[in-house]
């Protein structure tokens, strides 16, 4: 456990978001079929609305609380260094649940570390969201040949 400033936490949460919706903004314009495109559309622009909300945090200003202990981990979003220089979608789709797996895990440590209150209620949103897109990029099921189709719900 280590004790981080609330802003220094805001910030990497604000630089998480902007990783995912590249992750995914990159991700869209491999994807074949257009209902795949979408779903990665809008799972991208989930991610800019997340950094929305923790840029508005910072505009109001960082509550009272000014340290918390919390599990700060960040892992690089670079896939050329984690997947290599051509990474086959089904990695890329992998790499992307993982990443969302992490996210929640750290916005649900961050909720937990926080005390009741609006900040503890968007970490407790946002974790959930994350969960949400992992059971969405779970839907994209991988035929033999390495082609995806998104599975409706």
């Amino acid at each position: 456990m280590k004790t981080e400033t609330l802003g220094f936490i805001i910030e990497n949460a604000i630089d998480r978001e902007v990783d995912s919706y590249n992750l995914y903004a990159g991700l869209m314009q491999r994807m074949q079929k257009p209902e795949q495109r979408l779903m990665l559309k809008q799972l991208a622009d989930d991610e800019l609305k997340h950094k929305q909300m923790l840029e508005d945090i910072e505009n109001e200003g960082i509550p009272e609380i000014k340290e918390i202990d919390v599990e700060v981990e960040i892992t690089p979003y670079d896939l050329d260094a984690v997947l290599g220089e051509s990474p086959a979608v089904s990695d890329i789709i992998r790499f992307a649940i993982k990443k969302e797996a992490e996210s929640y895990m750290h916005y649900n440590g961050i909720s937990m570390s926080l005390p009741p209150g609006k900040l503890k209620d968007i970490f407790r949103f946002l974790a959930a969201q994350e969960a949400v897109h992992k059971a969405r990029l779970e839907k994209l099921n991988v035929d033999s040949s390495n082609r995806f189709k998104y599975l409706s719900p």
